[in-house]
């Protein structure tokens, strides 16, 4: 039998293993209005819909409710979203074109 070798992880390299165990926001058709109600239930950041026309956008995926810059950068990637920045912290969603 093979032997059993055992090596110590730090908690960093624990808490990414058991990521997947984390609660995930469903994005599983949701509109984007209902993902920034969400998100706004979920973490300390203030994203607002600029365009109305973007609530109404279904999004699909899974994220860790507190990765509101993975989201966002989702958004610009594949919805043509445009995340302006404000001064005061708030997080403004467009449409990028």
């Amino acid at each position: 039998a093979p032997s059993v070798v055992v090596t110590a992880v730090s908690a960093e390299e624990i808490a990414r293993t058991l990521a997947w165990r984390e609660p995930m926001l469903e994005l599983s058709g949701a509109t984007l209005g209902e993902l920034v109600a969400a998100f706004a239930q979920r973490s300390d950041r203030r994203l607002e819909i600029g365009d109305p026309a973007l609530g109404a956008v279904r999004i699909g995926g899974r994220f860790p409710p507190d990765d509101v810059d993975g989201f966002l950068h989702a958004l610009e990637e594949i919805y043509d979203v445009k995340a302006e920045r404000r001064a005061d912290g708030v997080i403004v969603l467009r449409k990028a074109r």
